[in-house]
């Protein structure tokens, strides 16, 4: 799965809405300033509705805890993946899970207080899915973008052939002509 930085697609939205928090005095955390930078799936046709978020610092460089968080139930997910009825693989999917760090303290005590955040804090939750809801839209958008373009090259290539229909359609729209102008 390829993953893309949100605050990269959308680095206006940095200063308003790039969440963070500072630890002092923790038992185990080192005190500084911890980032939450979001990294969505850039497929255009995914509905994984999942965000990892890297817990970062700069000083020191460091990526200290990526966790996964699915907003949607299970059972969403077991219809969208349509895997096996075991619960436990669809645990990573939904809720609130740490990625690679499995044995580090300090990764566990920063989903700790991730999970916390998303409890008390819903509106932070609720604009973890919206980005997620931009960035697919964006997605898509350059999708069609791509397709304009390849329809385009297709038809001045092959502007003496006659359109097939799983061919893009011959009027630029960027969609194949079976769901285009042979519908007209």
């Amino acid at each position: 799965m390829r993953l893309t930085s949100f605050f990269n697609t959308f680095p206006e939205l940095v200063t308003k809405e790039f969440r963070n928090i500072f630890i002092e005095n923790h038992p185990v955390i080192p005190a500084g300033n911890y980032g939450f930078a979001e990294f969505y799936c850039q497929r255009s046709n995914c509905d994984c509705r999942k965000v990892m978020i890297h817990i970062v610092t700069t000083e020191p460089n460091k990526t200290w805890a990526i966790i996964n968080y699915g907003w949607e139930s299970k059972k969403f997910y077991k219809k969208w993946f349509g895997a096996p009825d075991d619960d436990n693989y669809y645990k990573s999917m939904s809720g609130v899970s740490l990625d690679p760090f499995p044995n580090d303290p300090i990764a566990h005590e920063l989903l700790k207080i991730f999970k916390e955040i998303l409890k008390k804090d819903k509106v932070y939750a609720k604009r973890i899915e919206a980005h997620y809801w931009k960035l697919k839209e964006a997605t898509k958008e350059e999708q069609k973008r791509i397709n304009k373009k390849i329809a385009l090259e297709h038809r001045l290539n092959q502007s003496d052939k006659k359109c097939g229909r799983n061919d893009f359609c011959h009027c630029g729209s960027g969609i194949k002509y079976k769901k285009c102008c042979l519908l007209q």
